[in-house]
């Protein structure tokens, strides 16, 4: 999809804001979730949860030597690459992997998820939970992304964008949205650890 809103085939997309895609997109300067995107909380083995309550650091969880699981090339892979953390990226169909978590030989651990999708997803796959104390969080937000094409509809999307954010039509959204996860989450009361992030 990228490729074909970089080729012109499609106008819009969303996605983390990155700098490659800002120099070959034209980017929408509105962050579209308030930073919950940037969010991550763990979908686990239960008999994990143990090893994650000592957790308190990146170098704590380094130390657990626990491979984290992400579809291959997803910014959030390079993310925990940067922070010196093992990752799994996998190069099929994403939804198989749940299953390699939950058995537990596969080599891969844990799945980092977004805070707006993690309880579905613990909800379709029962073999895992929500890991309970941690948040690991980064500075980066979804944006939209034009096509060079469609250049020329930028000051309309972004006005409409800023006009929502102003109004509080955005904050509705996203409590519409994601409101009774992220309270279910818990987030505020979580051990919050920040993930480096380079550009």
């Amino acid at each position: 999809m990228w490729k074909m809103v970089g080729d012109g085939k499609l106008d819009l997309i969303w996605g983390v804001q990155t700098p490659d895609k800002d120099k070959g997109m034209v980017p929408i300067q509105v962050a579209l979730t308030d930073g919950l995107v940037g969010q991550r909380v763990l979908l686990i083995r239960p008999e994990d949860q143990k090893v994650f309550d000592s957790v308190n650091s990146i170098q704590a969880l380094r130390e657990t030597e626990l491979v984290a699981g992400f579809g291959e090339g997803w910014f959030d892979a390079k993310v925990w690459r940067t922070n010196g953390l093992p990752v799994y990226e996998f190069p099929h169909q994403f939804s198989l992997i749940y299953s390699m978590v939950s058995i537990g030989n596969r080599g891969v651990d844990y799945l980092p998820r977004g805070a707006n999708e993690i309880v579905t997803e613990a909800q379709q796959h029962k073999r895992l939970i929500i890991e309970k104390h941690l948040l690991f969080y980064y500075d980066r937000d979804m944006r939209f992304y034009l096509s060079p094409h469609a250049a020329a509809y930028k000051p309309i999307v972004e006005n409409a964008l800023k006009a929502a954010e102003a109004s509080g039509l955005k904050r509705r959204l996203i409590d519409r949205a994601f409101g009774s996860d992220i309270k279910a989450l818990n987030l505020t009361q979580r051990r919050r650890i920040q993930l480096q992030v380079l550009d």
